[in-house]
């Protein structure tokens, strides 16, 4: 069935078109550029902004000294507060769900401001 369907004209012609959409993507400068590449070993421009938006952070947190403050805390733990959101949704209304997200999302940006630099020669922020 399957060398019949491949032997078909309708599957050629969509195979066809697949594989020149396919091509030109895989060809494009701009998403090239934005993804990286082989000649962009640090990950192009979208790896480039989150670790840009994740030192802000971190210099935020560093600042106010939240990481001391924070360490250890239950607020650190944004696994915890999605699985929350998830179980509780169906049973609270629907402004609080919304309030459990909210802190999910905020408990994931605490994660990331309070815990240190993953690679920190990369950054040049070695202690």
């Amino acid at each position: 069935m399957l060398r019949v369907l491949k032997a078909s004209l309708i599957y050629r012609a969509v195979a066809g078109v697949a594989a020149v959409f396919g091509n030109q993507w895989r060809r494009s400068a701009l998403l090239g550029r934005f993804l990286g590449g082989p000649q962009n070993a640090d990950g192009g421009m979208a790896a480039a902004f989150c670790s840009a938006v994740r030192r802000g952070i971190r210099r935020v947190f560093r600042t106010a000294r939240l990481d001391r403050l924070l360490k250890g805390s239950i607020f650190l733990r944004p696994e915890l507060w999605c699985a929350a959101a998830l179980a509780l949704a169906p049973l609270v209304p629907t402004m609080a769900a919304a309030g459990l997200v909210g802190v999910s999302f905020l408990s994931a940006l605490a994660k990331a401001g309070a815990s240190p630099d993953i690679n920190p020669a990369r950054h040049g922020t070695a202690r």
